[in-house]
């Protein structure tokens, strides 16, 4: 398939990014402690995110009013990329009268001042777009939660939905769906196995078949062009940082400059557009749909084994979507590029590259589904 090429070469973007900051991201769990991802609890009975937002707001949002409250935190905002200063995603268990109880995740977002942030052009330009993504995420949950619900696929229900602008702190209250999902939860990085990746490229193509050639993007409140990996200005930025004697494992130098003389032409193409064609050349919608932007395995919650307790095979296994903080419009391709990234094994990547091409034809009507061949995939 064409996929597998498109796979294989990611994007200049990506590799860009990936090479700027490797150092910064590499094993930034390990450098602060297992604690600063997954622990950190707050003291027994109490809750920032209830003393912010007030027992009465709870009770409004929640239809009860909660008589005790824990709350312990799952990672740090952006944490697994070597940032800070954004805020937290914590777990809040809540106590009811008569006992009972119930866990919510709160993402206590608290962006850090535009002052505070390193200096340079990529530093503020990588500041200004985690900002927008913020915002993105909340129009995410808000517009496209009914949609997937009707396509049978699972994102986190929302129980505090706010309205924030860019820039200003805000707390989204959502379900947790860590006993369900327990693959990937709590923040922990892990490999997925066969079953897993397969059950996560159902959901995808689940995903992207709901808005083919209809995303409506910028309507909708999402990224005109989702996904991080993209040459906006952040992403030339980060093109121009590296130097032209870079190498990696997965590209070896000559490879690298020649990437990066194609990378407009890669761009322009990825963004619908002709590869000679000038940046305010308008889209082609084909093939165009949503895409969740940040697909990686931290980001697709999975089940684990079967109620009867026997591991699930691929078929039954069932997948959830979480973080839309760089959602908007692209090609599906994006998405299951980024989960393939670290597959390594060429017939693996075919094997997966098909079972997503059968997953979405299956769910695209046939007028769309006929034009969407193995060749355009």
């Amino acid at each position: 398939m064409a996929g597998a090429a498109l796979l294989l070469s990611f994007s200049a973007a990506a590799v860009a990014a990936l090479a700027a900051r490797t150092v910064a991201s590499q094993g930034a769990c390990e450098a602060q402690g297992a604690a600063a991802c997954i622990a950190d609890a707050e003291a027994p009975g109490t809750s920032a995110t209830v003393r912010e937002l007030g027992l009465d707001a709870l009770e409004r949002t929640l239809g009860r009013r909660p008589v005790g409250a824990q709350e312990s935190r799952i990672a740090a905002i952006l944490a697994s990329i070597g940032e800070g200063d954004y805020g937290e995603i914590t777990r809040l268990r809540l106590d009811f009268s008569g006992g009972e109880s119930e866990a919510l995740v709160s993402k206590r977002v608290r962006p850090k001042d535009e002052r505070n942030v390193k200096r340079g052009a990529v530093h503020l330009a990588e500041h200004r777009r985690f900002l927008k993504s913020f915002v993105v995420e909340v129009a995410a949950y808000r517009e496209l939660a009914r949609p997937l619900a009707a396509a049978g696929l699972t994102i986190p229900r929302t129980f505090l939905l706010p309205s924030p602008q860019v820039g200003e702190p805000f707390i989204l209250l959502m379900e947790d769906l860590s006993q369900k999902y327990p693959r990937g939860a709590n923040g922990k990085v892990r490999q997925m196995v066969r079953r897993e990746t397969r059950a996560a490229l159902r959901w995808l193509a689940g995903f992207h078949a709901a808005f083919w050639e209809a995303p409506r993007a910028e309507e909708r409140g999402l990224f005109k062009r989702g996904s991080y990996w993209i040459l906006d200005e952040l992403g030339r930025l980060e093109l121009d940082a590296v130097a032209d004697s870079y190498k990696n494992r997965y590209i070896n130098n000559f490879e690298w400059r020649r990437l990066r003389a194609a990378a407009p032409a890669i761009d322009a193409r990825l963004a619908g557009r002709r590869a000679a064609g000038g940046p305010d050349e308008p889209p082609s919608g084909r093939h165009r749909t949503l895409v969740h932007g940040d697909a990686k395995e931290e980001n697709i919650l999975c089940s684990a084994v079967s109620p009867g307790g026997r591991d699930m095979d691929a078929a039954d296994m069932e997948c959830a979507g979480i973080d839309f903080s760089w959602a908007g419009e692209g090609y599906g391709m994006y998405d299951v590029m980024y989960l393939l990234w670290g597959e390594m094994a060429d017939n693996m990547v075919d094997e997966h590259l098909q079972h997503y091409y059968n997953e979405l034809l299956e769910r695209l009507p046939r007028h769309l589904r006929t034009a969407y061949t193995p060749q355009v995939a």
